[in-house]
């Protein structure tokens, strides 16, 4: 072989090694699900599908919610010629119109759906679901109504079976059809916009005659102020009401139009065929050429994909282009350039991610560098722009550049000064390591040092600019392998394993805790004595069965030192499971953390943990 030859092969297996691992790792999944979100909203839909819903102008006349029982047996009185009533309502206290209520209930032509609520959903199964009343229940069939967000938070598929019962909609399916349905998972086909199906006020149902003859009637909220609107693949910005998904993934099950989405395999199938053909292409053609029959592809790719959605398809809208541009950019750029020395090769790695003087300790000491990977113990700093897509909605093209660069330069400058390298930017988000390429002995403290001052710049950087950000950042600590991804000559240095991906997740536990600075146990108990700290909890994050602590990292001022006394003085009534004092505490405190946690004693007043419970909380999204 000569060497071009030789370039072509290793560049196509370094891009097929490249693009199949940030795929199998979910790099620009977010990406994929909105473009995948383009493809929707052609479907067809059954009009005898409507909804009745709890809208403003019915809490405006009725009053506020939750309404007396009474309401919905008039209700019933205008349904009694439908086809099927499904309630997308709780009703999971007794009240003595119930009795009546069940008695109207008998009336319909045939029993009502009526939904429950598990209150977790831990390894696929619910747990502690609320049923509506015995009085209700010995009327009507029941299904559950939860629903889960993708990572982006986005609505776009149903769980059919959880704990060996069924989903809302698929109790519905087998009422009107007398079919089972094997599928534990349907991805929904949303007919279009929210609002598509025919709406009708609860209250002039009540007022009017309308006839909902032989109609599968839908009984929900769509009130934004009764906290049940979600964002789904068509909402184009506006949230749609849960009722309306349950009646999209109703429709989806009787069309027949449910979509799947193509294997892993046939991912990776695509990308090596593609690389194939641009490699191929560039090596016997000339590089005009090939760019031609790429744009090519490109746009022939994008309509077969959107022909196979329509047949119930769905393939991968990033990875295939991705691939055709990133091989040959890559096979393109290998052409036109020479080798370098190695020396040359480790500055310009490492030059742009770590301080001058590591970069001077590394030309000095290349050996100390390994190739292929090393076990190290490092500590991992991942930290990201909350609401950044917001404000990017916000500003023109030239404006975000600006912001996002003037932003992610001074907290790399902060990285720097500490010590730190920068792994990789993530969009907005920046990935940060201590302890490589050199060792250093007090990561964890020079990583907390950097958080802190990277609060501190951020309320300076804040000052100057229109559009202020918030950042959250996740600090964890523990062994990892890290090194190149790729050869000696070509490379990518960062980190795998378990606890950067530990660290990724508690820095999107600041928003959930409402705090900025968010440091693992491993982390905390090398430095516990040179910083303050606040005990926020004891989790499991998403994916994991071990709990462990984590922690908030604070200024050193006296109110903050106040803050984490008495926090964990209720912290310790909650663990206890002493409700109502933790409750007081918590109230005296009055932050984020402390509503959480008054939120949950309050569930558990209603639902009380298992005696064998301390405090742990398993978190069920990233």
């Amino acid at each position: 072989m000569n060497k071009k030859q030789n370039f072509f092969i290793f560049s196509s297996l370094l891009c097929f090694l490249i693009l199949t691992s940030l795929f199998l790792t979910g790099f620009l999944s977010q990406t994929n699900l909105k473009l995948t979100d383009q493809l929707y909203g052609s479907n067809k839909y059954i009009q005898d599908i409507v909804i009745i819903a709890i809208d403003d102008k019915s809490l405006e006349e009725i009053g506020t919610w939750p309404w007396s029982r009474n309401n919905f047996t008039l209700l019933l009185t205008k349904l009694n010629d439908s086809k099927l009533v499904i309630f997308d309502i709780s009703f999971f206290r007794e009240t003595p119109e119930d009795i009546d209520f069940a008695k109207q209930i008998l009336t319909l032509p045939s029993k009502p759906i009526m939904s429950f609520e598990y209150l977790k959903i831990i390894d696929n199964k619910g747990v502690d679901p609320i049923y509506p009343t015995n009085k209700l229940l010995n009327v009507s069939l029941t299904g559950y109504v939860n629903i889960f967000t993708d990572i982006d938070g986005t609505i776009r598929k149903l769980p059919l079976k959880l704990s060996n019962q069924s989903a809302l909609s698929i109790k519905a399916y087998n009422q009107i059809t007398n079919l089972n349905i094997d599928k534990e998972e349907l991805n929904i086909n949303f007919i279009g916009p929210p609002n598509t199906f025919k709406y009708y006020s609860f209250i002039d149902v009540l007022n009017q005659n309308i006839s909902f003859r032989n109609k599968i009637v839908f009984i929900g909220a769509s009130s934004p102020t009764l906290n049940d609107n979600h964002f789904v693949p068509t909402s184009n910005g506006i949230p749609m009401p849960g009722v309306e998904i349950h009646a999209n993934a109703l429709n989806t099950l009787l069309t027949k139009t449910h979509i799947e989405h193509t294997s892993y395999l046939t991912t990776i199938f695509l990308i090596l065929l593609t690389i194939i053909f641009i490699s191929t292409t560039l090596y016997l053609t000339k590089i005009k050429t090939t760019i031609i029959l790429s744009i090519l592809s490109i746009v022939l790719y994008f309509f077969i994909s959107i022909s196979l959605f329509s047949k119930g398809l769905i393939l991968n809208l990033v990875y295939v282009p991705l691939t055709i541009i990133l091989t040959l950019s890559t096979q393109t750029l290998i052409l036109h350039s020479l080798e370098k020395k190695h020396k040359q090769e480790l500055i310009s790695a490492f030059q742009k991610y770590v301080s001058k003087e590591i970069v001077n300790q590394i030309v000095k000491n290349p050996d100390k560098i390994k190739f292929g990977g090393e076990k190290r113990n490092l500590t991992i700093l991942f930290t990201d722009i909350r609401g950044f897509t917001s404000i990017s909605e916000k500003l023109s093209p030239e404006e975000l550049v600006n912001l996002l660069n003037n932003y992610l330069s001074q907290m790399t400058n902060v990285i720097l000064k500490n010590k730190g390298l920068v792994d990789k930017f993530i969009g907005d988000a920046i990935m940060a390591l201590w302890g490589t390429p050199l060792d250093n002995p007090n990561s964890e403290e020079d990583a907390c040092i950097t958080a802190l001052e990277m609060i501190q710049e951020l309320n300076k950087f804040n000052k100057t600019q229109k559009n202020k950000l918030n950042i959250g950042i996740g600090i964890n600590s523990g062994d990892v392998i890290v090194g190149n991804l790729g050869s000696n000559e070509r490379f990518d240095y960062t980190a795998i394993g378990d606890d950067v991906n530990t660290a990724s997740r508690y820095e999107s536990l600041t928003k959930y805790y409402g705090v900025n600075i968010l440091v693992g146990e491993k982390t905390h108990n090398k430095v516990k004595t040179k910083f303050l700290f606040r005990e926020l909890d004891l989790v499991a994050v998403k994916g994991k069965s071990k709990f462990t602590k984590i922690f908030q990292l604070l200024e050193k001022t006296k109110e903050n030192e106040e803050l984490v006394e008495k926090f964990s003085e209720a912290i310790e009534k909650y663990r206890t499971q002493k409700w109502n004092e933790a409750i007081n505490s918590f109230q005296n405190i009055n932050d984020e953390p402390s509503k959480l946690f008054i939120e949950r004693c309050k569930n558990f007043q209603k639902t009380p943990p298992p005696c064998t419970w301390k405090g742990e909380h398993i978190m069920e999204s990233k």
